[in-house]
């Protein structure tokens, strides 16, 4: 039956895996703070896990402060990978937050491409996640 041909993948290697994490933020610190702080409490598993934070802003230097600032903390602290603050020079909205962000996070590397081989995780900063979402 279905069952008795069900073939189980394997759970990767510990610390074989590379994970992006791009969290999308605009102006809600306390909110970034708490998706932020469920990230640090996360388990890697032994993999990389790379953050970068992308903050859209109202208009041309109009960055929320308080936001800038959370991330900023953030990431001076993260020791699962890399970790950037990106403030966005012009409002950009939510549309191109979600579909921009991860080439974006790879300019130095030439952007995504086939050969691209870590996983991401796109996150609003109105989210929290579990201990255990990178293993699931």
């Amino acid at each position: 039956g279905l069952i008795e041909n069900y073939s189980h993948e394997k759970e990767p290697q510990k610390g074989s895996q590379v994970l992006r994490i791009l969290v999308l933020t605009f102006s809600r610190a306390n909110s970034l703070r708490r998706l932020l702080n469920s990230l640090r409490s996360a388990d890697y598993c032994g993999d990389k896990a790379h953050v970068d934070i992308w903050i859209d802003v109202a208009g041309p230097n109009q960055g929320d402060q308080q936001v800038i600032s959370v991330a900023q903390a953030f990431c001076s602290s993260w020791d699962f990978g890399d970790c950037s603050v990106h403030v966005r020079s012009k409002n950009v909205g939510l549309f191109v937050q979600w579909t921009q962000t991860w080439n974006e996070s790879l300019s130095d590397q030439g952007g995504l491409t086939v050969d691209t081989k870590e996983k991401a995780v796109i996150l609003e900063d109105d989210l929290a996640v579990s201990k255990q979402f990178w293993r699931w």
